[in-house]
């Protein structure tokens, strides 16, 4: 070989180093980011867990490897890949309410979170999340009118017996 092909080939070998050797938490996010705005989720997923497994506390990798695996969930469709999903992306939006103490981050996970856990139909959970995103932004409607639609789909789920405080067992005086 010539040495132009070999410095060519140098070249590209070393160009293309950073994504196949990424180190750090950040570059690794960076990777998943691109993947990701190139809805290749498998790979953004990979990019992210590499970015939490090299820094627990990225707040921002755990954000976006909950929202890689949201973006796979499909609501309704009960399969253990589907659930295995909503469990992916449940878990790493708990930790950012666990590290973070950005309100915008720790309501969009709240949110995230209830948003999920109602298309689920797990009231309790779904309610829990959408209380704790309105106690995060108290002028937010939205949390409020979810939990009214979790109380009022609890009220006509067949077998459901509400507890007696329950609005919908209150009859009108």
């Amino acid at each position: 070989m010539s040495s132009k092909t070999w410095f060519l080939l140098a070249s590209i070998l070393l160009t293309s180093m950073p994504t196949l050797f990424a180190q750090t938490s950040e570059s690794e996010l960076q990777l998943g980011i691109e993947a990701f705005k190139e809805n290749q989720y498998e790979k953004a997923i990979n990019h992210f867990d590499k970015a939490v497994e090299l820094n627990s506390t990225n707040t921002r990798a755990h954000m976006y490897l909950a929202t890689a695996y949201l973006s796979q969930y499909i609501p309704g469709v009960d399969t253990d890949e589907n659930r295995s999903q909503a469990e992916g992306a449940i878990l790493h939006y708990r930790q950012v309410l666990d590290l973070s103490t950005d309100r915008d981050q720790r309501l969009n996970a709240a949110n995230c979170i209830a948003y999920i856990y109602l298309n689920m139909k797990n009231w309790d959970e779904a309610r829990k999340y959408y209380q704790m995103a309105s106690d995060i932004a108290p002028n937010d409607p939205e949390p409020y009118y979810s939990i009214g639609v979790i109380d009022s789909s609890r009220c006509y789920q067949p077998g459901w017996r509400p507890e007696p405080d329950w609005a919908c067992n209150r009859t009108r005086t």
